[in-house]
Formats: C-alpha cells, sequence, structure tokens
C-alpha cells in the first residue's frame, strides 16, 4: 500500500526555519553565558540561589519587553493599516462668486473683499 502524498506541501518557509535556528542559537549562547555567569569566581560572594534567582528575574524581564515590543509594532501597524484603509477625502469645491458664507470665499474671490476683510 503506498502512501499518498498531499498536494500542498507542508514545508516550512525559508524564513520561519532561519528564525528558529536564530532563536535556538541565541538561547544556546544564553545557556552558555548563565553557566558562566553563576560559576564565575568575581561573583562568588552572592550566594548560588540569588545568582539564579537574578537570572531567572532577567529572563523574564527580556522576555516582557520582548513581547510588549512586538505587541506595540502589531498595533502599529494595524493602525497604519486602518488609516489606509480610510477612504480619503476630496478637496472641498471652491466656492462660488455669490456663495460668500463658505469658510474660504475671501482666498478663491479676493476682488469682493476690502482691505479690511468686509464684503464691497
Amino acid at each position: 500500500m503506498a502512501i499518498q502524498q498531499s498536494s500542498t506541501s507542508r514545508a516550512i518557509p525559508a524564513i520561519a526555519q532561519s528564525a528558529g535556528k536564530v532563536a535556538a542559537k541565541l538561547i544556546r549562547v544564553a545557556n552558555r553565558l548563565e553557566a558562566r555567569a553563576l560559576e564565575s569566581p568575581s561573583l562568588a560572594f552572592i550566594p548560588l540561589p540569588g545568582r539564579k534567582y537574578a537570572f531567572a528575574l532577567l529572563k523574564v524581564t527580556i522576555v516582557i519587553s520582548a513581547a510588549s515590543f512586538a505587541t506595540s509594532a502589531a498595533m502599529v501597524l494595524l493602525g497604519l493599516f486602518v488609516l489606509a484603509a480610510l477612504p480619503t477625502s476630496s478637496p472641498s469645491e471652491s466656492p462660488a462668486v455669490d456663495d460668500v458664507s463658505h469658510p474660504e470665499h475671501r482666498f478663491y474671490h479676493p476682488e469682493r473683499y476690502d482691505d479690511y476683510g468686509s464684503l464691497k
């Protein structure tokens, strides 16, 4: 009995694979730095549970700051997409000569006004 392959590919995209590799490498580097700092003679005056607690607190702080940055970036992008989707306002029609109640009438027809801004 042969196994049929699906017509849709289930392969992980290249960017996701590279992001996963980078994340794994960062975790390995962080674990090495943590192990080196925990065994450091210069930090020997701090008890081992205190050093472990400090590193756990540092990791939580980094994760929370990264999550808040990602959330803010998502909100900004969502706002930009909403602004881009809004209809643009068409420029207002220029007022007719007799439309003196229009707020920009004196800018379009200055010949109808005196030096003090009153209608002639």
